[in-house]
């Protein structure tokens, strides 16, 4: 048995020589990491012959056990655990990660995305700004006669790359790693065509679910608009009756769409997915609690609402830091954690 050092500090175990093999397979544990065997000195892992093996890159090095109950999906790959991962700063994404379960705790979230607006405030207000500037640079061009809709469409392919790039800053950040305005445009070489299709299927998709609700308002209105014109006014309860048919039809399906797919991009810019393993992987992490992370969402919204009712200026402030809470959510949800069992937390060495 073997007890580990993880980079918090503390001491873990006593564990098995198979959960090293799945933490090094997983980029939380390294050749450098503190290992004691039986009842011996803490020494460098690779410094056990049985342990230097499992090393990236090490003859007869294997992957990681299976982990009961994962359901492989098809696409869905773990990166970063080789070294070129880890000397890029990538994070793996957990093996168990469509079984195992999350705790968004909004209050921890938004007090992790507080702290490093503190940390990064003058850089990741540049980011934000620059961002906006560019935005809204192409929508002004979209204006423009006849050229117009070439800017339009080239909005379609900029968006999704602009917004992967805009979340990867602040992913980086969020794990102490050296993020720049340079990120910003990340998007562009990190799986830029997946970047593009995720933005342009998920707002097919959302369409498609909304359009029944669409004519079905449209009939409503044009029904109450030739009562109208024959001297017939609405009564109040038919009003509401419209805007409820609007409400359930249109918003609830765009919401709750919107919710599932949260972490679409983060995934496909971060952990290099591919457009529909992303959506995949976000719809069955997000539906074990969706309403917690409608909340989520909910909060960030009226946060960033409140900043924008502020002369704009407070939006400075709000949506940075909701971009910092974003992304600690995102890391809680997906990142690397402890192990199930007390005695064999995880650490990220």
């Amino acid at each position: 048995m073997y007890k580990i050092i993880g980079g918090d500090g503390n001491e873990y175990g006593p564990i098995a020589l198979e959960q090293i093999q799945q933490w090094i397979a997983q980029g939380r544990a390294n050749g450098q990491t503190q290992v004691q065997k039986d009842s011996g000195t803490f020494q460098p892992l690779a410094n056990y012959p049985e342990l230097a093996a499992l090393l990236p890159g090490a003859s007869g090095a294997t992957g990681a056990p299976p982990v009961q109950g994962f359901k492989t999906v098809s696409g869905f790959r773990p990166i970063g655990s080789g070294s070129a991962g880890s000397a890029a700063g990538e994070v793996p994404l957990p093996a168990d990660v469509l079984t195992r379960d999350f705790d968004l705790n909004i209050g921890d979230c938004l007090s992790r995305g507080w702290d490093l607006l503190k940390a990064n405030f003058g850089v990741a207000v540049g980011v934000v700004l620059l961002y906006g500037f560019i935005i809204i640079v192409i929508s002004l061009l979209g204006m423009i006669p006849c050229i117009g809709i070439v800017f339009s469409l080239a909005s379609m392919l900029v968006g999704g790359p602009l917004m992967g790039g805009l979340l990867y800053f602040f992913i980086k950040s969020s794990r102490r790693q050296q993020a720049g305005v340079e990120d910003l445009f990340s998007g562009f070489k990190r799986n830029f065509i997946h970047l593009v299709l995720a933005q342009i299927v998920q707002g097919i998709l959302v369409f498609v679910a909304i359009l029944p609700g669409i004519v079905l308002t449209v009939v409503t209105l044009f029904a109450m608009g030739v009562r109208f014109e024959n001297g017939v006014k609405p009564s109040p309860e038919a009003v509401l009756a419209g805007a409820a048919v609007l409400l359930v039809t249109v918003f609830v399906p765009i919401i709750y769409l919107s919710v599932r797919w949260a972490f679409t991009l983060p995934l496909v810019v971060d952990r290099k997915m591919d457009f529909w393993q992303a959506m995949v992987t976000s719809w069955k992490v997000v539906g074990k609690h969706w309403w917690k992370t409608f909340a989520f969402v909910f909060v960030a919204s009226l946060i960033n609402i409140a900043g924008l009712f502020c002369f704009c200026l407070g939006g400075l402030v709000t949506v940075p830091w909701m971009l910092f809470t974003y992304a600690s959510a995102y890391e809680e949800v997906f990142g690397p954690r402890s192990a199930s069992t007390p005695s064999t937390h995880a650490p990220n060495a």
